[in-house]
């Protein structure tokens, strides 16, 4: 049903896709309903907030739109509308002028990569990856990469275990949230009907990734993690998922940077060729 409702529209944003927002769903304490010919998701921690109402872009959306403010007037509660795109950003600007106010949220912009650019690593910008691939396939000639099925499913759930052991994942509420996402995707891997891939050296998973068709031309990448220990591991399996999983898309969707610092400048340094810009939109 979900599905039937984010498909009517071709939104770019991550949030905009049925698996993110089911393994998500306890992290942000998400609700939906169905309002009209929309599909009503909201979400926050703490101070809560709509997503713009999937379904039609004609005149109902406006409507479902102040549907929703009257709404919160009666709560009591103040409406936010956050990962708003830019078409509905300018829509609203044009036909509702200075009726809102539009922030831009830079932490949650997605980054968005030519596929082949991912796959080829080639030119000069991509020369320190290319050192470190070649630094980890002399040092582990006997790595293997394969797809993740049902049967590395305990495998990768025990990876992430250690990863969060090392990281201290239960005293970080972030990284926990990050693992019951993760633990809740590989628990229903099939049902949710995502793609993934292992890395084994030594009979052992040192990293996994997963995700999904965006869209027709644009995969969407909603997990990746690796030993933090072994030089290279996180820059092969971003190649060969993206060479053995999406070689025949055009774009991938690596998601947000969520603001932290180190992960923008690991997303900026395989070169983004266009974000997915978001705004927080409020009553002026």
């Amino acid at each position: 049903m979900f599905r039937s409702y984010l498909r009517q529209r071709r939104d770019e944003g991550s949030e905009c896709n049925f698996t993110t927002l089911y393994i998500w769903r306890r992290a942000f304490q998400t609700a939906w309903m169905i309002l009209g010919d929309h599909l009503v998701v909201q979400a926050g921690r703490g101070e809560r907030y709509f997503l713009p109402p999937f379904g039609p872009d004609d005149e109902r959306l406006d409507e479902v739109i102040q549907q929703l403010q009257a709404f919160c007037r009666v709560q009591g509660m103040t409406w936010v509308m956050r990962g708003t795109p830019d078409w509905l950003v300018c829509r609203l600007a044009t036909r509702f002028p200075g009726k809102y106010r539009f922030r831009a949220d830079r932490a949650s912009y997605d980054y968005v990569y030519r596929a082949q650019d991912l796959i080829e690593l080639g030119g000069r910008k991509y020369q320190a990856k290319r050192n470190h691939l070649h630094k980890f396939e002399k040092e582990y000639p006997n790595h293997r990469y394969v797809p993740l099925t049902e049967e590395w499913i305990g495998a990768c759930l025990d990876n992430e275990r250690e990863w969060c052991s090392q990281r201290g994942c239960d005293q970080d509420e972030n990284l926990r949230l990050e693992k019951e996402a993760i633990t809740d995707a590989l628990d229903h891997f099939l049902e949710l009907g995502v793609t993934g891939g292992v890395l084994i050296i030594r009979d052992k998973v040192e990293a996994f990734t997963f995700g999904e068709a965006l869209h027709a031309d644009t995969a969407l990448i909603h997990v990746e993690k690796a030993n933090p220990n072994i030089a290279g591991c996180y820059p092969f399996i971003n190649r060969e998922f993206c060479r053995q999983a999406w070689s025949t898309m055009t774009y991938i969707n690596r998601e947000e940077d969520l603001g932290l610092e180190g992960l923008r400048k690991a997303k900026l340094s395989y070169r983004p060729v266009k974000f997915v810009k978001k705004y927080t939109v409020t009553l002026a």
